[in-house]
């Protein structure tokens, strides 16, 4: 091998490891956003449903005597 085929090979396996890195670092975010996910749509529905109780309670105040 020469030094000219040496330096691409290394090169070759740096651009390899940062990639590999890369695609590392987006899996753990992928799986931290995964862990969220039900806590939010959880809180959502919650909010949601005491939005239309107060919604029901303020129309039932209005309308209802």
């Amino acid at each position: 091998m020469t030094d000219l085929s040496a330096e691409k090979m290394h090169a070759e396996i740096v651009k390899m490891l940062d990639e590999a890195y890369k695609a590392r670092a987006e899996g753990d975010k992928i799986k931290k956003e995964e862990r969220w996910y039900p806590f939010v749509v959880s809180v959502s529905l919650i909010g949601a449903g005491a939005a239309l109780f107060a919604a029901a309670t303020a129309f039932a105040k209005i309308f209802l005597p």
